[in-house]
């Protein structure tokens, strides 16, 4: 949508910005049962900012996995210079949302019996790649499906 024509009124949710977190969570109010909701960006939806960079990788703590574990691993890679409650809060959260984002269309590196790759990464700990500007489009054409507004600048 136009920015400059369109005109916003009795939304359930406003969603300001269009990166991963907003796009995120403009998902999240649509499929908790939001009637309206509104995403706005500065640009356009997933093509402006740093979001549409990300590539790389994204350490999951699998069900199965020794938190307490990846907790250490992790910590000391970083030189024990995070805050340990923000990344076990991650590891725990992290499996479902994986599971979202594959369900959304993002595409990540697979095995052929379809699970998730998990290579080696920085300090040899097991991570999980996802692909470059293709993370962003599935998450706009996902959030557009299910009926999320988008209006954008340009």
């Amino acid at each position: 949508m136009d920015y400059q024509t369109h005109e916003v009124r009795d939304v359930d949710v406003l969603v300001i910005g269009g990166g991963i977190a907003a796009t995120f969570a403009a998902i999240k109010a649509k499929e908790a049962g939001a009637r309206r909701v509104v995403q706005v960006d500065k640009g356009s939806v997933g093509k402006t900012g740093n979001s549409c960079f990300a590539a790389g990788v994204v350490h999951i703590c699998f069900p199965g996995d020794d938190l307490n574990n990846r907790l250490l691993r992790l910590t000391r890679s970083v030189g024990f210079l995070a805050q340990q409650d923000l990344i076990r809060d991650h590891l725990q959260d992290c499996y479902p949302i994986l599971e979202d984002m594959r369900r959304y269309g993002v595409q990540f590196v697979m095995n052929p019996d379809g699970t998730y790759r998990r290579m080696t990464g920085r300090g040899a700990y097991p991570v999980v790649v996802f692909f470059s500007t293709q993370l962003m489009d599935a998450l706009r054409k996902y959030a557009q499906e299910i009926g999320v507004e988008q209006v954008n600048r340009f």
